[in-house]
């Protein structure tokens, strides 16, 4: 029988760990991210070994100022699911962890599937955030219908520094992240300046929109991930102004023109609040945009105390 080993993953298992294959259906993202994971003094990888084959993944980020423990990127490899792997590589994780005094909390992300056939035992054992629908589509650039109307809306391009800015208007905060977090590409995050490198990553842009009193009505951050069918764009939204949201669209998709060529796949993950998801579904289906059949409909955040 083969030997079985945990330890922690390092740069030199990067062909290793992409052999365990893809497990987001052409959207995985872990071959763009995990030499980022290696060099993030507040990340670590693990990996799981059976003689000298690497079978598992995951990676464990420490956010809000170490406060937070969060799971990332896990994957088991195809012929070994089912035999209680994951549950043994992630609790050695969460073993790596409990001497790692400012860890406070463990947070969690759960796609529809997984939440309706946990519901019961995720609602009584943990605090749920928030709850967001997802919608997927598959952008033609070719295609695409733009409107004929001059746009009216002004829209702000925001960097760290205006992000930090608008984490303390408190009023404007309590529109757009209630739950106190904000959520970019899956990751959800407090308010805080040092999570600033998992909101803005590289490549990302944040659009901002105002309302008649001067404050942010609108937000929507896009992530751009490199993945196996071309290219994920996360395009993450916050606030309940649907009057301005195709013109935020509009400029996310000149951005993405601008960063690919014509005969590139582009998938977009819109997360939005379940309240504006049928108002931007119509507005995605007027500019002929089609849809993208991909499996989570939506997502729902939990937190706990870190044990």
């Amino acid at each position: 029988m083969s030997n079985h080993l945990i330890r922690q993953a390092t740069v030199e298992d990067f062909d290793g760990v992409m052999n365990i294959g893809d497990v987001y259906f052409g959207l995985d993202y872990l071959r763009h991210v995990y030499h980022t994971i290696m060099d993030n003094p507040n990340a670590t990888g693990y990996v799981y070994v059976i003689g000298e084959e690497i079978i598992g993944f995951t990676s464990i980020y420490r956010l809000d100022d170490g406060k937070t423990f969060f799971v990332r990127a896990s994957r088991i490899k195809s012929g070994f699911r089912g035999k209680g792997l994951y549950g043994k590589l992630l609790h050695y994780a969460c073993e790596d962890h409990k001497n790692i005094e400012s860890i406070q909390y463990e947070a969690m992300v759960v796609h529809g599937v997984t939440y309706e056939s946990k519901r019961l035992n995720l609602e009584n054992n943990h605090t749920q955030l928030v709850q967001k629908s997802v919608l997927n589509y598959h952008l033609e650039l070719e295609r695409m219908k733009v409107p004929g109307q001059p746009l009216d809306a002004v829209l702000e391009t925001f960097d760290s520094a205006e992000m930090t800015s608008l984490f303390v208007d408190k009023k404007a905060c309590e529109a757009l992240f209630p739950s106190g977090r904000v959520i970019t590409d899956w990751v959800p995050l407090r308010l805080l300046p040092s999570n600033m490198r998992y909101i803005l990553t590289a490549g990302a842009t944040a659009l901002a929109s105002r309302d008649e009193n001067a404050r942010v009505s609108l937000l929507t951050i896009g992530t751009p991930v490199p993945c196996q069918l071309g290219l994920r764009y996360c395009l993450d939204i916050f606030g309940n102004d649907g009057t301005v949201f195709q013109e935020h669209v509009i400029r996310h998709i000149e951005y993405i023109k601008n960063m690919t060529d014509k005969n590139t796949m582009i998938v977009i993950m819109i997360v939005v609040d379940p309240c504006l998801a049928s108002v931007v579904d119509k507005q995605l289906s007027d500019m002929d945009i089609p849809p993208y059949d991909f499996h989570p409909k939506s997502i729902t955040v939990f937190e706990d105390s870190f044990k």
